[in-house]
C-alpha cells in the first residue's frame, strides 16, 4: 500500500526547483542549447584593425643642372677687335657706283651693288674717232660680308654672269659694239671693300695704283676718302668717286 506524499515535501521540492532555475536559467539554457548546431548564433571574431602602412619614403628630387655660363664675346668678333666703326651692310652701299679706271683712254667699268648683294655692271672702251666700241653688261653675287677691320671687309664674288657672246658683233647707230668680257672681274673670287679713312699703308699696291684715277679717292693725310672695292685675283681696284 502506497504511502500518501507529504504537502511539505511537495512545497519543498517545488522551492528548491525554483531556487534552482532562478540561480542557473542562463546556464541551462546554454548548455540546453550546446549542441544544437542549427539554432546557436555564428560567433565572429571583430575584424583586426589594419595597421596604418608608412608612406614610403620620398625619393631625393635630381638636383638641377647647373646652367651654363653666358657666352663670351668669340675672341674673332667684330665688336670686340674692330669696335671703332659700326657694321656695314651692302644696304649701306646704296646708290654707290664703283669705278675701274685708268685716267687715261676712254675705258672704264661701273659697277653698282644691291642691298641683297647683288651686282650689276658695264664695261666699254673705245678709241677716239673709230666706230667700234668693246662693251660687257654683267651681273652676279656676292657672299656676305665679313668684317676684317675697322675699314675693312671681305666677301667673294659667288656668281658672275656676262650677257651675249665674247666676241660677237652688232651695228647700233652706224656703231660696231663688240661683246667683251666684264674687264675688272677677271678671276673673280676674293673681293674686299674698303671705307673711307683706311691707311694707304694697309692697302695692297696694286689697289693704290687703280685709285689714283680721275677725282682720287687718295687723302692727303694718307687715307681714302671714299669707298674702295678690290678684286684680288686680278689685281684690279675700283673706287667712288665724289
Amino acid at each position: 500500500m502506497k504511502r500518501p506524499v507529504s504537502i511539505f515535501f511537495l512545497l519543498a521540492l517545488l522551492l528548491c526547483l525554483a531556487a534552482g532555475m532562478t540561480g542557473c536559467g542562463v546556464n541551462v539554457f546554454e548548455a540546453s542549447n550546446a549542441g544544437s548546431s542549427d539554432e546557436s548564433p555564428s560567433l565572429q571574431s571583430p575584424e583586426p584593425t589594419p595597421s596604418p602602412v608608412p608612406d614610403p619614403t620620398p625619393l631625393p628630387s635630381p638636383s638641377p643642372e647647373p646652367a651654363p655660363p653666358p657666352s663670351e664675346t668669340p675672341p674673332d668678333s667684330d665688336s670686340t677687335l674692330f669696335p671703332d666703326n659700326p657694321d656695314l651692310e651692302y644696304a649701306d652701299l646704296a646708290g654707290l657706283e664703283f669705278w675701274f679706271c685708268s685716267g687715261a683712254g676712254a675705258w672704264r667699268t661701273t659697277v653698282t651693288i644691291q642691298s641683297d648683294g647683288t651686282f650689276i655692271g658695264n664695261y666699254i672702251d673705245s678709241d677716239a674717232g673709230s666706230r667700234e666700241m668693246y662693251e660687257c653688261n654683267f651681273s652676279g653675287q656676292f657672299s656676305p660680308l665679313v668684317k676684317t677691320g675697322d675699314y675693312e671687309y671681305s666677301m667673294h664674288c659667288e656668281s658672275l654672269t656676262a650677257e651675249g657672246t665674247v666676241g660677237e658683233e652688232r651695228i647700233e647707230d652706224g656703231i660696231t659694239i663688240i661683246t667683251a668680257d666684264p674687264y675688272g672681274f677677271d678671276d673673280a673670287d676674293e673681293f674686299s671693300l674698303y671705307l673711307p679713312g683706311k691707311k694707304l699703308s694697309e692697302l695692297p699696291e696694286a689697289f693704290i695704283q687703280w685709285a689714283h684715277g680721275p677725282g682720287s679717292g687718295i687723302g692727303s693725310d694718307g687715307t681714302l676718302t671714299a669707298y674702295g672695292l678690290y678684286n684680288a685675283g686680278g689685281e684690279q681696284g675700283f673706287i667712288v668717286y665724289p
